[in-house]
């Protein structure tokens, strides 16, 4: 991260891909902190580089219980309960 950082939130999608990657987009260089649901919602707290260009940056949630491979998990991110009761566990694949 260059010059000035700042923390700034993302929401997830309200859908995954099957194997339960999501994409959001944050400024390059992003660091993402924190996951919690917050109003019914999903979101992602990121340390950022706020003049930084917009880049793809994947995620992976994994249920309780779900299997995965796991060589492709990333780095572990936080663990959320979400409003219908499930228990998710959220991974960092990166940037893109």
């Amino acid at each position: 991260m260059k010059d000035a950082a700042a923390v700034w939130k993302f929401p997830a999608p309200a859908s995954f891909g099957a194997d339960g990657t999501f994409m959001v987009l944050m400024p390059a260089g992003s660091v993402p902190v924190s996951c919690q649901q917050q109003r019914g919602d999903l979101m992602i707290w990121a340390m950022v580089a706020p003049k930084e260009p917009q880049r793809g940056h994947r995620f992976r949630i994994v249920m309780t219980g779900e299997e995965f491979p796991q060589e492709h998990l990333g780095k572990f991110l936080a663990t959320v309960q979400l409003p219908n009761g499930i228990v998710a566990h959220l991974f960092y694949l990166g940037e893109r």
